[in-house]
């Protein structure tokens, strides 16, 4: 029986893994690049110790309510309704206005035609 043999994602880095790489990274950079690289390091150092806050089981139903609309198009409730799981409560509210803003502009163009 032939095997196949398919090709893997590598896996995904932790965010102090990536601090290290950055540092490391600027020990050997000019000296204006090491001060971009040590602020991405500390950036990733500090998203290690956060703890993730997810969105609200009532942001998650807004999303859902607004993903509901006629007009909106299928791209962008498969895209929202494929990370809803993920949003962090910031991305879960930044994602409502965006969507209310879009269910209003449509709401608009229909009622101008």
């Amino acid at each position: 029986m032939a095997t196949s043999s398919a090709i893997q994602n590598p896996p995904s880095f932790a965010h102090a893994e990536l601090a290290t790489f950055l540092n490391g990274l600027a020990d050997t950079a000019r000296t204006g690049a090491q001060q971009r690289l040590r602020s991405g390091a500390q950036h990733f150092q500090q998203l290690a110790t956060a703890p993730v806050v997810y969105a609200t089981p009532d942001q998650r139903e807004e999303l859902e309510r607004l993903c509901r609309h006629p007009l909106l198009p299928r791209p962008t409730k498969t895209q929202v309704l494929v990370n809803i799981l993920r949003f962090t409560k910031v991305q879960a509210a930044e994602a409502i206005t965006k969507l209310q803003s879009t269910c209003a502009a449509l709401d608009d163009m229909r009622d101008a035609v």
